[in-house]
């Protein structure tokens, strides 16, 4: 959806999950801060920082998972809000 609007990567998204439906597909996306509109369009996510996994679920487990792991992360700001806002998500190294 890079160099698409918000409205333009809504509808590109609504009709790829649609055709993903009709064709027993499954779609593969990276999208950047999406908004919680188009968030809720996925079913499955990869939240990655850094290169590594801060969260892969169910889309309607992130937010709660981001928030308990997390313990500053800010609250229902959208689930890429705060995985992006949080500092300890800034850490390169966490060993």
């Amino acid at each position: 959806t890079s160099g698409l609007d918000s409205f333009s990567s809504l509808q590109l998204v609504q009709n790829l999950k649609r055709i993903a439906k009709e064709k027993q597909a499954i779609v593969c996306l990276t999208v950047h801060q999406p908004g919680s509109e188009l968030f809720a369009l996925f079913d499955r996510v990869y939240c990655m920082r850094y290169g590594q996994i801060l969260f892969h679920g169910l889309n309607k487990n992130m937010e709660a998972v981001i928030a308990a792991t997390y313990s500053s992360a800010p609250p229902l700001v959208g689930p890429t809000r705060a995985a992006n806002s949080n500092p300890r998500c800034n850490q390169r190294d966490r060993t």
